[in-house]
C-alpha cells in the first residue's frame, strides 16, 4: 500500500487499522464478462507529499466520505467507507 500511495499520489502514508476484506462479482459491459473485485481495506494516515505521482494515467482527488459513497461503483467499496467511518 505504501508503494501504491507513492506511485499514484507521490505521498507517504502510515498504514493503520484493518477494516476488512470484501468481494463483489460484477459484469463488465465493456468486455462482456464477469469479474471478481476483491478489496482489502485499511485506515491510513496521509503523510508528506514527497514527489509528483509516477503514474500519469491516475487522477486522485480527496473528497468527503459522503461524496465518495455517492460516486463509488462497487458496493464493497461503499461498505468499506461506512465501516471506516465507524472507527474514526
Amino acid at each position: 500500500m505504501k508503494r501504491e500511495a507513492f506511485e499514484e499520489m507521490g505521498m507517504e502514508i502510515e498504514v493503520g487499522h484493518f477494516i476488512g476484506c470484501a468481494q463483489r462479482y460484477f459484469f463488465s459491459t465493456n468486455e462482456y464478462k464477469y469479474y471478481l473485485s476483491e478489496g482489502y481495506f485499511y485506515l491510513c494516515e496521509m503523510g508528506k507529499q514527497v514527489s509528483e505521482p509516477t503514474e500519469a494515467d491516475h487522477l486522485f482527488i480527496w473528497v468527503e466520505p459522503i461524496r465518495a459513497v455517492e460516486n463509488l461503483f462497487h458496493e464493497h467499496q461503499i461498505w468499506a467507507v461506512h465501516e471506516a467511518l465507524k472507527l474514526i
